[in-house]
């Protein structure tokens, strides 16, 4: 039996990488941490980590002309938690490169997407 739907139009699942990321300090608010090989996000009063991911779907030339995303899944895994806690996903409105990004010259975040609740390490939530 033949499909209803154009070739173009079938659902298809792609596992994406980062193409890049890194992490922004406010102790250290003009240091780089781009070469790092992990993502450090921290809460608290004491030294807070803000972490950046960019994968390279978000590029519209990725897409093939008339695709329509329905759904993405963010996958990410602790490897160390000190306080278990809430880590807050937001998409970056502005552009950001991971060699130069700093805690003192952010890119625009927009609105909370999603919440992930981290409780232990080895642990992911999407």
């Amino acid at each position: 039996m033949r499909s209803r739907w154009p070739p173009w139009a079938r659902a298809r699942a792609d596992t994406l990488h980062p193409a890049a990321d890194t992490t922004t300090n406010q102790r250290a608010p003009n240091d780089n941490y781009g070469i790092w090989p992990t993502v450090t996000v921290r809460g608290g009063s004491s030294e807070v980590r803000h972490g950046f991911v960019r994968s390279t779907w978000a590029r519209s030339a990725d897409l093939p002309a008339g695709t329509t995303v329905e759904r993405a899944v963010l996958r990410a895994y602790a490897v160390l938690v000190v306080s278990p806690g809430p880590i807050e996903i937001h998409p970056v409105l502005t552009p950001w490169q991971e060699g130069s990004l700093v805690w003192n010259a952010p890119p625009a975040i927009g609105p909370s997407a999603a919440t992930l609740a981290i409780a232990s390490a080895d642990s992911s939530a999407s």
